[in-house]
């Protein structure tokens, strides 16, 4: 549904627009949407409605903009931000959709492999330097993982870790190498069996 269109909100001081020869008026205006997920982080908003209200002003331009001299073939609207794929991501602004996530990222701000957020927390309940180990997610999705663990300086050994996030952080449910008690990891975390196949059965 069209968005309805407003009336510009006339400058404080009274100023209008000059009044400007056709040639003096420029074919193509490129509007450059930025700040928009600064502005959502300041108020502690997610970055999806930074852009939610940066497309809403950008159509105020657009739908407001003064057509004086302008005929439709000059008048090129090319949003870069106006595409979104079949996940709803958007990937000219640097989205693409993360499967174990289940939500759009941008890789230069989040990772989309657990790996390196596991292996911290592995790093953070034992003490260990996190450049001292190997960590691989052999499962995982949006909630749960599961994988390996073991020290870099050795081929062979390790353990298994089990890992659930609580609050955006991942938390670790089980590591080692022994047997986990089963009944407290599916009453505490709730972990799906199809993650503990081989270690619950």
């Amino acid at each position: 549904m069209p968005k309805p269109v407003r009336p510009p909100v006339p400058h404080p001081s009274g100023a209008r627009p000059p009044q400007l020869p056709r040639k003096a008026i420029p074919e193509h205006v490129a509007i450059v949407m930025d700040g928009n997920g600064r502005w959502a982080k300041a108020r502690n908003l997610p970055r999806t409605e930074g852009h939610a209200r940066g497309e809403d002003s950008l159509f105020d331009v657009i739908e407001t903009v003064d057509p004086r001299g302008l005929s439709p073939q000059h008048l090129t609207r090319m949003v870069v931000g106006a595409d979104i794929d079949e996940y709803g991501c958007k990937p000219s602004t640097g989205y693409s959709w993360c499967e174990s996530k289940k939500k759009c990222i941008r890789a230069w701000e989040e990772s989309c492999d657990p790996q390196e957020e596991i292996a911290r927390a592995l790093a953070d309940k034992h003490q260990w330097n996190i450049d001292d180990i190997i960590v691989t997610v052999s499962k995982s999705d949006a909630k749960f993982a599961r994988g390996s663990v073991r020290d870099k300086s050795s081929e062979v050994g390790g353990g298994m870790f089990l890992a659930v996030k609580i609050d955006n952080q991942w938390e670790i449910a089980f590591d080692g190498n022994g047997a986990p008690d089963c009944t407290l990891l599916k009453a505490n975390y709730s972990i799906p069996q199809d993650f503990l196949l081989g270690i619950c059965d």
